[in-house]
C-alpha cells in the first residue's frame, strides 16, 4: 500500500471534529385508543430506514412544544396533545464535516382526530397505527425502543382499574 493509500484508510484518518453545540430535536410517542378501546401507537417509516417514532429538529425560533406540533403536522398530518416528557436521549451522529452531538427529547402525545398521511416531501414513506407489541417488534433502534417501552408501560398501567 502506498503512502497516498494510507491517507484514505479509516485506520489512519484524522479524528472527526465535534460540533460545539448539540443539535436539539423532539420526538413523539403518539397514541390513541381504537374504537374497541385498544391502545395504538403511531410509527413512521422513512425513505431509507427502519420503522421509528416521529421526530425532528427544533428550529432556532421555536420552543420544543412548537417544534413537536410542527413536526407531527409535517410528517404525518396529525397533531395532538402533549401530555408529558418521557425521556431525553443523547448520541453522536457522524456527518461529513464531523461529529454532531444530538439531544432528542421524546414526549407522550395523545393524538387528535385525523387520518395519518405520510409526507413524502419530508422523507416519510409510511405511517401506521399499530398495537404496542407490534410497534416494539418493528423498532430496531435500542434507544427508540427503550423510549417506547417506557411509554407503553405507563399507558397500560394508567388503563388498569
Amino acid at each position: 500500500m502506498s503512502i497516498s493509500g494510507l491517507a484514505h484508510s479509516p485506520a489512519y484518518a484524522a479524528p472527526l471534529r465535534r460540533a460545539p453545540l448539540p443539535r436539539l430535536a423532539v420526538g413523539a410517542v403518539m397514541y390513541r385508543y381504537s374504537g374497541s378501546g385498544k391502545l395504538q401507537i403511531v410509527l413512521i417509516k422513512k425513505r431509507r430506514g427502519d420503522w421509528t417514532l416521529p421526530k425532528g429538529h427544533v428550529e432556532g425560533h421555536e420552543t420544543e412544544e412548537q417544534a413537536l406540533h410542527r413536526e407531527l403536522r409535517e410528517e404525518i398530518a396529525v397533531d395532538g396533545t402533549i401530555e408529558a416528557l418521557l425521556r431525553e436521549v443523547h448520541y453522536d451522529v457522524i456527518k461529513r464535516r464531523g461529529v454532531q452531538y444530538k439531544v432528542v427529547r421524546y414526549f407522550l402525545v395523545r393524538a387528535a382526530a385525523g387520518k395519518l398521511r405520510p409526507n413524502l416531501g419530508e422523507g416519510i414513506r409510511r405511517a401506521r397505527w399499530v398495537a404496542p407489541t407490534e410497534a416494539l417488534r418493528r423498532l430496531h433502534n435500542d434507544r427508540v425502543r427503550d423510549v417506547l417501552e417506557r411509554a407503553i408501560i405507563g399507558l397500560l398501567a394508567a388503563q388498569q382499574p
